[in-house]
């Protein structure tokens, strides 16, 4: 008999301690669990890490969980986020999609995705419909072109002295081209 109170003794020590460890087993109930983040989001930007992704995230998965400008969210509702390859979430009407069917994309460029006969930006920078090469200034969709205006100088063809020569003055200030203005002209 000594063994077995020695034994329930111990049962009963051991029963003790456990409830003072474990407060929540005194009243017969389950002890509740830690609370486990449902999404670890390492860079605030609402999509989480793969890594470490337990349950659904506000914006998804991240595909990269260390730079908050990249996210699996669709901020611009365009249906691509920037972890599908969005090159600008801000704006819905610059993604993946090939809408004219002219093999470029607005991401890669394409001044107008309505239609396939306008160019790419890599070969008319401004988008005005004019090629970069035969474009005097490429950033300007307001510049001249070198068909209505050789030299670029701003003055088109048909009211320049000379279109070789960027120096040369509009017929409207030399009207007979000599290089002197008409208002300093004797003649």
């Amino acid at each position: 008999m000594a063994a077995n109170r020695s034994w329930t003794a111990r049962v009963a020590s051991r029963a003790a301690l456990g409830l003072l460890l474990f407060p929540a087993l005194a009243g017969g109930g389950c002890a509740t669990e830690p609370e486990i983040p449902h999404c670890v989001d390492n860079d605030g930007d609402g999509s989480g890490d793969p890594e470490f992704y337990w349950d659904a995230c506000e914006n998804g998965v991240d595909c990269d969980d260390t730079d908050p400008t990249v996210s699996g969210a669709d901020a611009d509702g365009d249906g691509t986020s920037t972890c599908d390859g969005d090159c600008d979430d801000a704006d819905g009407e610059r993604n993946l999609d090939d809408a004219d069917g002219d093999g470029v994309t607005t991401c890669d460029g394409d001044c107008d995705d309505g239609d396939p006969g306008v160019l790419a930006a890599e070969n008319d920078y401004d988008c005005d419909g004019v090629l970069a090469d035969d474009d005097c200034d490429d950033e300007d969709p307001e510049s001249t072109t070198l068909a209505t205006d050789a030299d670029c100088d701003g003055v088109v063809t048909a009211d320049d002295c000379d279109d070789e020569d960027p120096a040369s003055t509009p017929v409207d200030n030399d009207a007979d081209c000599d290089g002197v203005l008409t208002a300093d002209a004797c003649d």
